[in-house]
C-alpha cells in the first residue's frame, strides 16, 4: 500500500505493549487519512479490538456521527481524514474572545452531544467484574446516570463539527460495561483545562464549570480514583514503560517520512551545523488579498532575526487603505530554504482584541513536522486564513527562521536529524532496558520494605475498617432517622389530607342540612297554607251538610204530605207513559 507523504505522527512507546500504538496523518494526493498501528504484537488486540469498537458505537449514536474504520490487517486500521473545527478549537475561540456565555453555550452543545449516547440510563450504579478491571473499585451510593455502552475518550479535540454534524473520530477506548455519564464529562473537562487553565479563570470559575457539568463532590472523588486506575490500566500497575525524567531528559518527537520515528534532545547543535552564515537580519513579506489574489501592489516587508533569536513580528496592515482582507500570505525569506519554527500567531483589531490562529493547520508549501514547517522550496509560503469576524488591523507572528542555501543543505540537515533521532532512540531504548533490569533489582529490596509496610497497612485497613465501620453504621442511623423522619412527614400529609377531606364533607353536609332547612320552611309555609284551607272547607262542609239537612227535612215533610200521597197514582202512571215514549 502506497502511504503517501506523512504530515503529523504520535507515538504512544511508553504504554504497556498491549495498548502501544502509533497515529499518523498522511497525505496520498489530494486525500488525507488518519492510519492508526500497532507498536507491539501485544497490541495486534487492541487494534482489532477497534473494528469491534466502531460496532458498539453504531449503537450509541447515529452511523453519520462516526467517522468510518477501515481495516487493512491485523496490526493496522486506518479513517478519512474529518475536516472541520473540534469542539476544543471552537471553545478556545471564546475564551480567547473572553466570551463567557459563548463558552458555556459551546459546553451545554458538547453535553448535549455525550448524554444523546442512546444507552444512557439512570438508577442505582452497579460495578461488575469488567469495571474493576479497568478502573477498581469506587464508591457511588447515589442514583447516577450512566452508559452502557460508552467511549470514555470523548474529549473536546475527538469530537468535530461540520455545520450542525458532529462526527466522532476516535473509539480507541470503548468498554460495554456500565460507566457514570458524568465520568466522561469530568475527564473531558480536566483534560481541556489543564491546556487552557490560563485562557479558562479570565473567563468563568473552573467550579462554576463543575455546577454546569452538575457533578458531585462524592462523584468527583470517585472519578479521581477512576481516571487513576485507568491510567494504571494504560500504562501498567507500575508505569514501568514510561520513560521517567530522573534517567532520560525530555524528549520531543518528530516525524519526517514513512515509518521514521526521530527522537531528539537538542535539535538545535544538529540543525545549526548545516545553516549558512547570512546576517542576521533578512526581509520577511507579509501579503493581503483584498479579493483579487495576491500580488505586490499589496504587501508589506519587515527586517527579520534568523538562526540565532526567536522572532516576534509585528505588521501593521494599513487596512484603510488595503480594504477588507480575506487572506494573508506570510514569506519568511526569499531566493533560500528553510525551516520556520512557530511559537504564535494572532491578529489584533482595532482595539487591541486578540484573534489567535491555529499553528497547527496552515496551508503552506513545506513540510509540517510538529511545530516545524521544513521547506526545501527557495520561495517558502505559509497561509493564514482571515475569518469573517475579523477585521485585522496588525499581524502578530513569532518563532524562529533557520536559514539553507540550498535544499541539498536542508536535506542533510534532515537526514542528520534521522539518524541522530534513530541512534538517541536506540540509546533510549537500551537506557530503558538498563532502568528495568535497575527497577527490578530495586523492586527485589523493596520486598522487605513492603512485607514491613504490610504489616503497617494491616494495622491501617483494620483502623480504617473500624472507622469504614462506625461510619457505616452512624451513616445508617441517620438514614434510619431520617427515613423515620419522612415517614412522619407522609403520615402528617396523609392526616392533612384526610382532614382536608373530612372539611369538606362537613361543608357539603352543612350546605344539604341549608337546603333542607329551606326546603322544610317552604313546606311548613305550604302546610300552613293547606290547613288554612281545609279549616275553609270544614267550614263549607258544615255550612253544606247544615242544608243538606235542611232539605232532607223539607223531603220529608214532602214525602209525609197528604199532598204527595194523593198525586202517587199520578206519578206512576206519568213514568209508564215515559216509558212508553
Amino acid at each position: 500500500m502506497d502511504y503517501g507523504n506523512v504530515i503529523y505522527a504520535k507515538y504512544n512507546r511508553n504504554r504497556h505493549p498491549k495498548h502501544q500504538t502509533e497515529t499518523k496523518i498522511l497525505q496520498l494526493r489530494d486525500r488525507k487519512y488518519v492510519i492508526k498501528k500497532a507498536l507491539h504484537r501485544d497490541a495486534f488486540p487492541h487494534i482489532m479490538n477497534m473494528k469491534n469498537n466502531y460496532c458498539l458505537m453504531k449503537d450509541c449514536f447515529s452511523l453519520e456521527s462516526i467517522a468510518k474504520a477501515n481495516f487493512n490487517k491485523e496490526d493496522e486500521i486506518y479513517f478519512d481524514y474529518v475536516e472541520g473545527k473540534s469542539f476544543e478549537e471552537i471553545a478556545f475561540s471564546m475564551l480567547t474572545q473572553k466570551n463567557s456565555i459563548g463558552f458555556i453555550e459551546i459546553l451545554k452543545e458538547y453535553i448535549n452531544f455525550v448524554k444523546s449516547n442512546r444507552t444512557l440510563k439512570r438508577g442505582k450504579f452497579i460495578i461488575n467484574d469488567d469495571f474493576l478491571e479497568v478502573f477498581g473499585r469506587v464508591s457511588i451510593d447515589e442514583e447516577i446516570e450512566y452508559f452502557t455502552v460508552s467511549n470514555i475518550d470523548l474529549i473536546f479535540d475527538n469530537i468535530f463539527l461540520q455545520g450542525d454534524q458532529k462526527i466522532i473520530i476516535d473509539y480507541e477506548w470503548v468498554f460495554s460495561f456500565p460507566i457514570p455519564a458524568n465520568y466522561i464529562l469530568y475527564r473531558s473537562i480536566n483534560i481541556f483545562i489543564s491546556k487552557f487553565k490560563e485562557y479558562i479563570k479570565n473567563v468563568i470559575l473552573i467550579e462554576d464549570i463543575y455546577k454546569l457539568l452538575n457533578i458531585s463532590e462524592m462523584e468527583i472523588k470517585a472519578f479521581i480514583d477512576m481516571e487513576s486506575e485507568f491510567q494504571k490500566y494504560v500504562f501498567g500497575v507500575d508505569f514501568k514503560h514510561t520513560i521517567k525524567p530522573s534517567y532520560v531528559k525530555e524528549v520531543e518527537q518528530y516525524i519526517f517520512e514513512k515509518d521514521h520515528k526521530v527522537q531528539i534532545q537538542e535539535k538545535d547543535d544538529i540543525i545549526d551545523k548545516y545553516q549558512i552564515q547570512l546576517n542576521k537580519k533578512i526581509i520577511s513579506t507579509l501579503y493581503y488579498d483584498i479579493g483579487e489574489g495576491f500580488s505586490e501592489r499589496f504587501k508589506i516587508q519587515e527586517s527579520t532575526l534568523v538562526n540565532e533569536d526567536r522572532i516576534k513580528q509585528v505588521y501593521k496592515t494599513n487596512k484603510e487603505q488595503y480594504g477588507v482582507i480575506k487572506e494573508v500570505r506570510w514569506d519568511p525569506i526569499e531566493n533560500n530554504c528553510c525551516i520556520v519554527e512557530l511559537d504564535s500567531i494572532y491578529f489584533l483589531d482595532g482595539d487591541d482584541k486578540i484573534y489567535p490562529v491555529n499553528i497547527k493547520n496552515l496551508n503552506n508549501n513545506g513540510v509540517y513536522i510538529d511545530n516545524m514547517i521544513v521547506f526545501d522550496s527557495i520561495d517558502p509560503m505559509i497561509f493564514i486564513p482571515v475569518t469573517n469576524d475579523i477585521d485585522p488591523d496588525r499581524v502578530f507572528i513569532s518563532g524562529k527562521i533557520n536559514v539553507y542555501e540550498n535544499s541539498s543543505l536542508i536535506n542533510k540537515a534532515l537526514n542528520k536529524l534521522i539518524v541522530d533521532g534513530l541512534n538517541r532512540e536506540n540509546a533510549i531504548n537500551n537506557q530503558q532496558e538498563k532502568i528495568n533490569e535497575l527497577l527490578q533489582t530495586v523492586h527485589l529490596s523493596r520486598e522487605e520494605i513492603q512485607k514491613q509496610s504490610q504489616t503497617i497497612k494491616l494495622s491501617n485497613n483494620k483502623i480504617e475498617s473500624q472507622h469504614e465501620e462506625q461510619i457505616t453504621a452512624q451513616k445508617f442511623q441517620l438514614e434510619l432517622k431520617e427515613n423515620q423522619i419522612i415517614a412522619i412527614e407522609n403520615e402528617l400529609v396523609i392526616k392533612e389530607n384526610k382532614i382536608k377531606t373530612q372539611v369538606q364533607k362537613l361543608d357539603l353536609h352543612n350546605k344539604t342540612i341549608q337546603d333542607q332547612q329551606q326546603l322544610i320552611k317552604l313546606q311548613e309555609k305550604n302546610l300552613k297554607e293547606q290547613q288554612e284551607k281545609v279549616i275553609s272547607m270544614e267550614k263549607e262542609l258544615l255550612r253544606l251538610n247544615e242544608e243538606v239537612n235542611s232539605l232532607n227535612k223539607e223531603i220529608s215533610s214532602i214525602l209525609n204530605s197528604n199532598s204527595w200521597k194523593i198525586t202517587e197514582p199520578f206519578r206512576k202512571l206519568k213514568s209508564r207513559l215515559d216509558l212508553k215514549k
